[in-house]
């Protein structure tokens, strides 16, 4: 009786010692991290391709790592094309390498990290 009740205690500090983080993959460079490290991209129900900061917004997802090679090949119409399962507008390109811009500023320019 007393081994089960050891058994009992043992695996209940277990759980509440290992939290689950959750795993998503960058669709560039196909490593898994944990979500908080991985930017979100959002395929709207309007169409629309937009960075999802807040990791709330209704629609598909897709992540990438935070490193600029990984946006580099990420934001290109055949790899959002082939994530979303869908056409992406140039526009919606457009938008996204103008936030590519701003998110590693001058290290695009350096050629990258």
């Amino acid at each position: 009786m007393a081994a089960l009740s050891k058994l009992i205690v043992k695996k209940a500090k277990s759980r509440v010692s290992s939290k689950h983080v959750p795993l998503r993959t960058c669709i560039a460079c196909r490593k898994t991290g944990p979500k908080q490290a991985l930017v979100r991209l959002v395929l709207t129900p309007e169409g629309a391709v937009t960075v999802d900061a807040g990791r709330k917004l209704a629609g598909r997802g897709v992540y990438l790592c935070r490193e600029t090679l990984c946006w580099e090949k990420g934001v290109s119409e055949k790899t959002l094309s082939h994530a979303f399962r869908t056409g992406i507008s140039r526009e919606c390109l457009a938008g996204l390498r103008g936030h590519m811009g701003e998110l590693f500023g001058d290290s695009l320019r350096e050629g990258g990290k």
